[in-house]
């Protein structure tokens, strides 16, 4: 793969990718692309050595693995992990509301969002719809992306508030709701499901509940000029980079061994969901692989023990006009990888596990390392939960990296909310 053809795929997640659910259904359609069978939970897996699968779970995480060469039943796995939300505001059922003659609508905070960043942006809407249908205990489900800047979360003019530039703690509940229009004829009680219902071609009483939050229309931009850029200025650099990181590794990587690609949902607020980091998600998908190659329960744990996990993520850069935040070994934007280690065991700080910027170096030459430790890797970024996040320059050399199958890589970026900037060099040398 050219080193252009790793941006645009990365620029492609981004557009693409308006909410975990369109981002985990973009993975899903560059894997099926490159050949890759579909399995599913609750079903037997038949497989084979040789053989490339996935599996999708409540249609925003996903997990996809290869079997490559003489793999023994202890074999052990070698994972990389990264996640498909991003920070955010989420629509509340009902969200209709009106003020003075104003449509708006009512949403929640999603995880650790910088809240002005989402005001004065053209936003739209994505998620998941489910539908009535002929099994009530498993509803249709839809994927909607509004796609036009249909709201706005206005900001207050200087001239009602001087003190605006001194700084402003917004109010969730009553500051951050978006302005969807004027009411009147088009804009009444239960807009927001008409809206959804003419998307989807669908009665409005069929719409039984919806997953959907805001996002910012923002398209990526190529920024800056020479050998200081082109940058790549995104929303949803965190952690989109990672997850495009870790497909291209399994597109692009070779190697023998059981390599596994994860995709959580939930990340930002805690990972203790059914289809989150913290549940036993992982750990059943490994077993179903070890029990498809028939190996038992015994040999399965053993083979824990001969496994690696990376967990990719975007960290946080030097940043030139805070410096007093940053650590004394901060990296420049994109210069290098990071790892990131707790004392606290929240991040395993184990020497062997990582080196060299995060690289493990046992994974780096192609061998499995033993004992199913994890390291958590991260590339240079700027700021961090904005709308619009900063990506490093050398993302070109990172975001094609064979993460899975020769140690990992992420790349730079900030984490978002609506609007964030992400900086990421082309490798033509011009912007777009």
């Amino acid at each position: 793969m050219s080193e252009n053809q790793v941006m645009e795929r990365l620029v492609q997640l981004i557009e693409h990718g308006t909410s975990p659910y369109h981002v985990t259904a973009d993975v899903e359609r560059q894997f099926r692309e490159a050949g890759y069978t579909r399995l599913f939970m609750g079903r037997p897996w038949e497989l084979e050595r040789g053989g490339r699968y996935y599996v999708t779970v409540h249609d925003s995480s996903l997990m996809a693995f290869s079997i490559e060469g003489q793999v023994g039943r202890t074999a052990g796995f070698r994972i990389a992990a990264a996640h498909t939300d991003f920070p955010g505001l989420r629509l509340k059922q009902k969200p209709e509301l009106l003020r003075n003659g104003y449509a708006q609508l009512n949403v929640e905070v999603y995880g650790g969002a910088i809240l002005n960043t989402w005001l004065d942006r053209p936003l739209s809407a994505a998620g998941r719809v489910a539908l009535r249908g002929k099994d009530v205990l498993h509803p249709v489900t839809r994927l909607v992306d509004l796609k036009s800047p249909l709201f706005v979360i206005p900001n207050l003019a200087i001239h009602l508030n001087r003190e605006i530039n001194k700084g402003v703690e917004l109010n969730r509940q009553k500051e951050l709701l978006p302005v969807a229009g004027l009411w009147g004829e088009e804009m009444k009680e239960g807009y927001f499901r008409k809206i959804l219902a003419e998307e989807l071609a669908v009665e409005g009483a069929d719409i039984l509940d919806y997953e959907i939050g805001l996002y910012n229309c923002d398209r990526p931009e190529y920024v800056g000029r020479g050998e200081a850029g082109p940058y790549l200025s995104a929303p949803r650099i965190d952690n989109l980079s990672g997850v495009q990181a870790i497909v291209s590794g399994m597109l692009e990587g070779g190697g023998e061994g059981i390599c596994v690609a994860a995709f959580f949902d939930h990340e930002e607020i805690g990972s203790r969901t059914k289809q989150g980091a913290g549940s036993q998600l992982l750990s059943l998908v490994l077993e179903k692989i070890a029990a498809g190659l028939g190996a038992g329960r015994t040999e399965y744990l053993d083979a824990l023990w001969e496994s690696m996990l990376l967990s990719v993520d975007v960290g946080h850069a030097y940043h030139p006009n805070y410096p007093e935040k940053m650590d004394g070994c901060g990296a420049r934007i994109s210069s290098q990888l990071s790892g990131e280690d707790g004392f606290d065991e929240s991040v395993p700080p184990e020497s062997w596990t990582v080196y060299q910027g995060g690289v493990c170096p046992d994974l780096c030459n192609g061998q499995p390392c033993s004992g199913c430790d994890p390291a958590d890797l991260h590339g240079g970024r700027d700021p961090v939960y904005q709308i619009f996040q900063p990506l490093g320059r050398d993302i070109r050399r990172n975001a094609g990296c064979d993460c899975v199958h020769h140690g990992a890589g992420a790349h730079g970026g900030c984490r978002d909310t609506a609007p964030c900037h992400a900086f990421g060099e082309r490798a033509d040398g011009y912007g777009g």
